[in-house]
C-alpha cells in the first residue's frame, strides 16, 4: 500500500471546501506535485515486481520508450552515500515524507529499528547533494516543505 502523506490529504479536503481560488489553486499544486513524484515512484516499482515497460506504459497511455526514459532520467547514482545508489529522487522525497511521519519510531514494526531522526538527515542530505549537483530541479525536500515553500 502507497502511503499518502497527511498534508496531501489534508490538501485534498481542503479543496472540498474552500471556496478562495488561490487557496485552491496552493492545494492543486501540492496534490499534482505529489501525483507526479509518485507515478515515477510507481512506475519503478511495476517494473521492479515484474511488470514490463509496455504494462507500464499501457496504464500510463505512453509508449514503453517513453517510460524507459522517465526511469532511467530519474535513476541516480547516491552522491552523499552510496546506499542511494540507483535511487530515483521521487523515491527519496516519498522516503522523506514517510519518515518525517511524526507516529515513526525506532521501537515501531515498519522501522525496524531505524531512527526517524537519523534517516530523515540522512535522505534530506542526498536530496541536498542532488540539488547542489543540479540533478533536482526543485528544492530538496519532501512534499510537505514544498507546500510551505
Amino acid at each position: 500500500m502507497m502511503f499518502v502523506p497527511k498534508n496531501v490529504r489534508t490538501e485534498f479536503k481542503r479543496l472540498r471546501t474552500e471556496e478562495d481560488p488561490l487557496a485552491n489553486l496552493r492545494s492543486l499544486e501540492v496534490l499534482a506535485d505529489w501525483v507526479g513524484h509518485m507515478r515515477v515512484f510507481a512506475a519503478g516499482e511495476a517494473t521492479k515486481a515484474g511488470y514490463t515497460l509496455n504494462q507500464v506504459g499501457e496504464v500510463q497511455n505512453k509508449p514503453r520508450q517513453a517510460v524507459h526514459r522517465t526511469l532511467k532520467s530519474a535513476q541516480s547514482r547516491g552522491l552523499s552515500d552510496t546506499d542511494f545508489d540507483g535511487v530515483d529522487s521521487s523515491t527519496l522525497r516519498y522516503w522523506l515524507d514517510w519518515w518525517s511521519d511524526p507516529e515513526r519510531t525506532p521501537d515501531g514494526v515498519e522501522e525496524k529499528g531505524y531512527d526517524p531522526e537519523t534517516m530523515v538527515a540522512r535522505i534530506r542530505a542526498e536530496l541536498e547533494a542532488r540539488y547542489d549537483a543540479g540533478i533536482l530541479r526543485r528544492p530538496p525536500s519532501g512534499l510537505r516543505e514544498l507546500r510551505n515553500g
